[in-house]
C-alpha cells in the first residue's frame, strides 16, 4: 500500500487512519447491534476528538473524519452521521480546501499530481456525502457549491494504477464522458441531488411565507431539474460499446449513482404528488397538471427499484452459490473464504448509498397501495422489503429501514381496523 509517506514516520494522522480503514470494513455481525457497543466505533470518535484537541491539522485526519461519517450514515447512527460530515466541511475549510491548486498557512503546496488529485478527490467526497445524507433528511447542505471552473476527479483507474498520463480532467459543467468512472459519476450526481434538496427547502419555505403566490416559477425550476437528472440516469444506463441501456444492477460500480438520483427523483416528485395542498386551498391548474405528471413519474421510478431489487437479489443468490461452489479445502485444511461478505454472497459489493433510493420506492409504493389497492405494488414492494433485509446483513441502514417499512404497515393495519395508532399519555 502506498499511503504517499513511510509508516516509520507515520505519526497519529496515519494511525487514525489506519483506524477509520478498520471501521469501514467492519461488519454489523462483528459487533452488537447497538453503536455504544462497537468498541472500534467507540475508539474511533475518542482517538479523533483526542487528535482535534491536540490541534492536528493534516488531509489524513480529514480523510478520517469523512470515513466515520460514512460508517455512520451506512449503519443508521443519527444525529452522529449528519454532525460528522458538517464537521468535514468545517475542517476542510480551515484546511484550505477546495483550494488544493495553492499551499497555505496550514497545508503545503502539493508537489506531485498525485498529492494534488488526493486533496480533490478528498473534497468531492465530502461535499458529496454532505448531500447525500441531507437527502434523506431534507436539512440544509454545509458545503459550498463547486465554482463551474472545478472539474471531478479523474478516472478511478488512472488515479487506483497512477498512470499519469490518463488523468483526463473534466469540467463540472461538461456532460459525462465516456467511458464512466464511478467516483466522479457519483459527484456528478450529489451536485444534481444537491441542487434538488435546496429547490424543495426553498419551495417549502415559499408555500408557507406566501400560499397565494404563483407555483409556475417552482415547477418550472422542477421539471428542469428532472429533465436534467434523467438525461444523467440515462446516460449512467447506457453501454458505451453499444449504446443501450444496462440492467439497472450492472455494473456494481456505478449503481451507487444511478441511486443517488433515483432518490433525488423521489425527494423532488414527492413534493409535488400530493393531491390536497398543506393550507387547504384549491390547486392551480399548473399545480394539478405537475402533481399527475410527479405521481407517474414516482410510480415508474418506484417499479424500476423494484427490478433493480430482484436483480440484486438474483445476483446475490447467484454468488452466494458460486461461492458456495469456491468453497475448496485449501493446502492448510482450511476453507477459502472472503472476508467481509456474508457466506459466498456479494452484498460487501454494494454501497450503502443505494439505500435511501430503495427506502423511497418501497414508501411511495406503499402509499399507492393504501390509496389505490394495488396489488402489484404489494409485490414490487415487498421484493425491496426482502432485499433491504439482505442488504441489512452487512448496512445497519437497510436494517432500519425495513424496520420502519414494517412499523408503517403494523400502524396502517391498526387503522384498518378501527384502532388509534395514537398513544395515550
Amino acid at each position: 500500500m502506498n499511503m504517499g509517506v513511510a509508516l516509520s514516520q507515520g505519526g497519529p494522522d496515519l494511525a487514525m487512519l489506519f483506524l477509520a480503514m478498520k471501521l469501514i470494513a467492519t461488519r454489523p455481525t462483528d459487533v452488537l447491534a447497538g453503536s455504544q457497543h462497537m468498541a472500534i466505533y467507540r475508539a474511533a470518535k475518542r482517538f479523533m476528538s483526542q487528535l482535534e484537541q491536540s490541534g492536528a491539522t493534516s488531509v489524513m485526519v480529514l480523510q478520517s473524519m469523512a470515513l466515520i461519517s460514512y460508517f455512520e450514515y451506512a449503519h443508521a447512527i443519527y444525529p452522529a452521521a449528519w454532525i460528522t460530515v458538517a464537521a468535514c466541511v468545517r475542517y476542510a475549510d480551515f484546511l484550505g480546501l477546495p483550494g488544493f491548486h495553492e499551499g497555505n498557512v496550514i497545508l503545503a503546496s502539493p508537489t506531485t499530481w498525485t498529492e494534488l488529485e488526493e486533496r480533490s478527490r478528498t473534497w468531492w467526497a465530502i461535499i458529496s456525502l454532505d448531500r447525500i445524507i441531507c437527502l434523506g433528511n431534507k436539512k440544509r447542505y454545509l458545503s459550498p457549491e463547486p465554482q463551474d471552473n472545478e472539474t471531478y476527479p479523474v478516472d478511478d483507474e488512472a488515479w487506483d494504477e497512477g498512470r499519469v498520463g490518463r488523468a483526463a480532467h473534466h469540467n463540472i459543467t461538461s456532460p459525462p464522458p465516456s467511458p464512466l468512472s464511478p467516483f466522479s459519476s457519483l459527484c456528478r450526481s450529489a451536485l444534481i441531488a444537491g441542487k434538488i434538496i435546496t429547490h424543495v427547502r426553498k419551495a417549502t419555505s415559499d408555500r408557507k411565507q406566501n400560499p397565494l403566490a404563483s407555483p409556475a416559477d417552482a415547477i418550472a425550476e422542477a421539471n428542469a431539474l428532472s429533465k436534467t437528472l434523467f438525461s444523467t440516469l440515462e446516460y449512467l444506463q447506457k453501454s458505451p460499446a453499444d449504446e443501450r441501456p444496462l440492467p439497472l444492477s450492472l455494473p456494481l460500480p456505478l449503481l451507487a449513482p444511478r441511486c443517488v438520483l433515483l432518490s433525488a427523483a423521489v425527494l423532488l416528485h414527492d413534493f409535488y404528488c400530493c393531491p390536497a395542498c398543506p393550507d387547504g386551498r384549491l390547486k392551480s391548474p399548473e399545480e394539478t397538471a405537475q402533481q399527475a405528471r410527479s405521481v407517474d413519474v414516482l410510480l415508474k421510478i418506484s417499479k424500476d427499484i423494484a427490478v433493480l431489487s430482484e436483480e440484486l437479489l438474483l445476483h446475490f443468490s447467484r454468488t452466494e452459490r458460486d461461492g458456495d461452489d469456491d468453497m475448496n479445502m485449501n493446502d492448510n485444511g482450511h476453507h477459502n473464504h472472503r472476508e467481509g461478505q456474508s457466506g459466498g454472497s456479494d452484498i460487501g459489493s454494494v454501497s450503502p448509498l443505494i439505500l435511501d433510493a430503495l427506502y423511497g420506492a418501497a414508501n411511495t409504493l406503499a402509499w399507492l397501495l393504501r390509496e389505490e389497492g394495488t396489488p402489484e405494488c404489494e409485490d414490487q414492494m415487498n421484493v425491496i422489503k426482502r432485499c433491504l433485509e439482505r442488504l441489512g446483513s452487512r448496512w445497519r441502514l437497510a436494517g432500519e429501514y425495513g424496520r420502519m417499512l414494517e412499523q408503517q404497515d403494523f400502524a396502517m393495519m391498526m387503522q384498518d381496523k378501527g384502532h388509534s395508532t395514537l398513544r395515550i399519555i
